[in-house]
């Protein structure tokens, strides 16, 4: 998980310079051009200046990214994301409900960004071959498991559905982040996994709904952060984008909570 990892620090690096008004920040417009997602020209000319400077926080996340670089990216399938055979073995895997996919793809993607400066236009680098080999696991899982009547497992719905906020975010990170370098076949696919899984999502059919009833369920912030990465990620990319935002802002604003004394859901806020 992301707080049991290196790459914790230059994270937390981006979200400070990003979210000291998170309001403000909120209703800003989408940029027009990638990457939308936490890079904006302030904050990657800040850790340009960490990479040239070769910080503390660069050579971390360097070394980060660079495991990776010769592990495999595990294939998805009912089994694999539920085993306990990869944890130790440096592979990119989905672990609990997607978190490391999350790690993984802001790790690789990051050193991509930053290795790639500013260039304009398609710069292939050691880490976007990794992220594309990434993209295809993903592509490839969520056409053997699409959303299913039957509720049974995909990338998106495991656990219920508690992988939305880990595997939506993943998404958006490696469409954007690689934006230039995934080539039209791959950005339309991966585009189309999040805009069929928002559609699937927004329905909220039974087994997306668990503690959806107000702020206070678990499920609420993490249907919040899938819909809000996927929908900055894809910007002006599709106009399905504008309505996954609003999805997510409205579980921002005007939506009150309660906490329950006689809740007996492990997962309520009673229960945290």
């Amino acid at each position: 998980m992301i707080k049991n990892s290196p790459i914790k620090i230059c994270l937390a690096i981006l979200c400070c310079l990003n979210l000291t008004a998170p309001t403000a920040f909120a209703q800003l417009p989408v940029k027009a051009s990638h990457p939308r997602i936490f890079l904006d020209a302030t904050t990657k000319t800040a850790l340009l200046t960490k990479k040239n400077n070769k910080t503390t926080e660069w050579r971390l996340l360097l070394a980060d990214a660079n495991k990776y670089l010769p592990k495999q990216v595990i294939p998805w399938n009912e089994v694999t994301a539920s085993s306990n055979a990869y944890y130790s073995s440096g592979d990119i895997f989905y672990s609990y409900c997607g978190s490391n996919w999350e790690v993984a793809a802001m790790t690789i993607g990051l050193a991509h960004q930053l290795t790639k400066k500013n260039n304009a236009g398609a710069n292939p680098t050691v880490y976007s071959a990794k992220l594309l080999q990434f993209a295809d696991v993903i592509i490839k899982a969520y056409a053997d498991y699409p959303p299913n009547s039957n509720y049974k497992p995909n990338i998106f719905q495991f656990n219920s559905a508690y992988a939305t906020r880990h595997v939506g975010k993943t998404i958006a990170v490696i469409y954007d982040w690689c934006f230039d370098e995934l080539g039209d076949t791959r950005k339309a696919a991966l585009r189309n996994v999040m805009i069929s899984w928002y559609k699937y999502m927004r329905a909220t059919p039974y087994g997306l709904n668990q503690l959806q009833t107000d702020p206070t369920g678990n499920y609420f912030v993490g249907h919040l952060v899938c819909a809000g990465y996927m929908g900055y990620a894809i910007g002006s990319d599709d106009p399905i984008s504008k309505k996954m935002i609003e999805f997510a802002r409205q579980r921002l604003t005007g939506a009150k909570g309660s906490i329950s004394r006689s809740s007996t859901s492990g997962e309520s806020a009673k229960n945290y």
